[in-house]
């Protein structure tokens, strides 16, 4: 059932609009939705937001700036074109914008895994987890948004 609904979701279409000011349809690889807090996720072979189409990159920024426990990320892995991406396990790097996007970590794919397992479970507690490293580990960059790397042992939660 799920590789049937990928490969229609491959066969959609939508060429066939024209649409004013250029608007047409996008789509986001994954969305975990836990208490309606909602993260989602671009699969991509490169490694920072401003790489994506630029309908993607509409989206992902509207989706990063929306108030409330949401989270959005572009996750990077190296798989090729004919594979299927495992969305576990071939992740290398998982770029997450919260806190309306002005918030940036990097994860590493155990703490990519961490984060999911820890969303799935309570969103609310993942989320100020993400703020509490951020906070105790940021450092000031252009724009004065803040970017950290995450160090190997600092998102702590549950792995399944």
């Amino acid at each position: 059932m799920v590789e049937e609904a990928y490969a229609q979701g491959k066969m959609i279409d939508h060429s066939s609009w024209v649409l004013d000011r250029g608007c047409n349809f996008c789509d986001v690889d994954m969305l975990l939705d836990s208490k309606g807090c909602c993260l989602w996720c671009f699969l991509e072979r490169t490694k920072n937001r401003k790489t994506l189409s630029k309908g993607q990159r509409i989206v992902f920024d509207t989706l990063s700036n929306l108030n409330g426990y949401h989270i959005a990320a572009v996750l990077r892995h190296s798989v090729d074109v004919k594979e299927r991406i495992n969305s576990r396990f071939d992740i290398q790097e998982a770029e997450v914008w919260f806190d309306r996007g002005q918030r940036q970590v990097l994860l590493n794919n155990e703490q990519y895994q961490r984060l999911v397992c820890a969303w799935a479970k309570n969103p609310y507690k993942a989320l100020n987890r993400l703020r509490l490293n951020f906070n105790q580990n940021g450092r000031n960059h252009s724009k004065n948004k803040k970017v950290i790397q995450m160090k190997h042992n600092q998102f702590e939660m549950p792995l399944i």
